[in-house]
């Protein structure tokens, strides 16, 4: 939907029910589609649960890993263990 006179200065009641014919036309379209928005929300929430999910089984392949103390330059243990923290909640 193409609302080409969206940027006209003339205000008149011609403009004015232009408007609100497609402020009509929104409503409409939302109301009708608003299962699909509802939808998309709960998928972005569940890819982000996901990924946190692959993070924790992550971290918790780590704790496995005895080397990892030998190998802590740079801070990695106190980064291994604020994202544990976070995956946690």
């Amino acid at each position: 939907m193409d609302f080409t006179d969206f940027t006209l200065d003339n205000d008149t009641e011609a403009l004015l029910s232009k408007h609100q014919t497609y402020l009509d036309a929104l409503q409409k379209y939302y109301s009708t589609n608003d299962i699909l928005y509802l939808y998309r929300t709960l998928f972005k929430e569940l890819e982000l649960l996901i990924q946190l999910q692959n993070k924790f089984e992550a971290s918790q392949l780590l704790l496995l890993d005895s080397t990892r103390l030998f190998r802590n330059r740079g801070g990695a243990l106190l980064k291994e263990e604020k994202d544990r923290q976070l995956t946690k909640k």
